[in-house]
């Protein structure tokens, strides 16, 4: 999570220098949470790689403000996949949660 743009263009890789995280605390883990994977299959030459969703839920003193989630493949030099951009800065307060949801059917990414 980030209240730092990404740019689809021009990024190829995470970096908490240039996105800056949330604060490792009140219910944000450093460095973010890992999903866990659902599938990861090739089917007729196309991969598809879907992904359990991952929830946040902020104790005292909360957590944010963020805008976007970015996903990066940390045992790949952290190469960044994609990125959800949420429209405007998300802060979450003591117990609220957030869910990002991934889409269990198509899948967070697809590659042909």
């Amino acid at each position: 999570m980030t209240n730092t743009a990404p740019s689809a263009a021009t990024d190829t890789n995470w970096s908490a220098g240039i996105y800056p995280p949330p604060a490792a605390a009140n219910g944000y883990p450093s460095g973010g949470a890992t999903p866990t994977v659902t599938t990861a299959t090739t089917t007729g030459g196309v991969f598809k790689l879907a992904l359990q969703d991952l929830v946040f839920t902020a104790t005292s003193g909360g957590i944010g403000p963020f805008r976007y989630v970015i996903l990066y493949n940390a045992s790949a030099g952290n190469g960044l996949l994609g990125f959800y951009d949420y429209g405007s800065s998300v802060t979450l307060n003591a117990t609220d949660t957030f869910t990002t949801d991934f889409d269990d059917t198509s899948g967070v990414l697809t590659v042909s």
